[in-house]
């Protein structure tokens, strides 16, 4: 059982890894889908696709190899996984919108357009949900 967890932690962070890159595409098919169908559509797709197929079955393996070979579950792991993941999701919203013109440019700063990738990977460019929910899976990672 012992090998067969570590395959599993192997491949769920794997699994974990590949979803946290995929970000930007997800968030341009949101943008596709929402404009097609609606805000709430998107939101549900999104949440279907990513916490049921994608990044929550990563996490489900990775615990799941965690719980066989140390005989308890990885809270803080998942809270930090999650952390990372809405992190990264509000750097690439920021990225794409300036970049792609979702953000008209007369909107924007110089130093957002000259330096775009800096500009998103501070909170201060990030949609406040998603500040508020990644900020609050931080405090539940360092706290549980």
């Amino acid at each position: 059982m012992i090998i067969l967890g570590w395959i599993l932690m192997v491949v769920g962070s794997f699994w974990c890894i590949g979803r946290i890159q995929n970000q930007g595409d997800m968030y341009r098919s949101f943008l596709r889908v929402s404009s097609e169908k609606g805000i709430f559509f998107g939101i549900q797709r999104y949440i279907k696709t990513e916490f049921i197929l994608g990044f929550g079955m990563g996490t489900f393996l990775l615990s799941l190899g965690y719980f066989l070979v140390y005989d308890f579950i990885p809270f803080k792991l998942s809270f930090g996984l999650l952390t990372c993941l809405f992190y990264v999701l509000s750097c690439n919203i920021g990225y794409i919108n300036i970049t792609e013109g979702i953000t008209r440019r007369t909107d924007l700063s110089m130093t957002e357009i000259k330096y775009p990738f800096l500009s998103s990977i501070i909170p201060l460019g990030h949609p406040m949900f998603l500040i508020i929910v990644y900020v609050c899976l931080g405090i539940l990672t360092f706290n549980i």
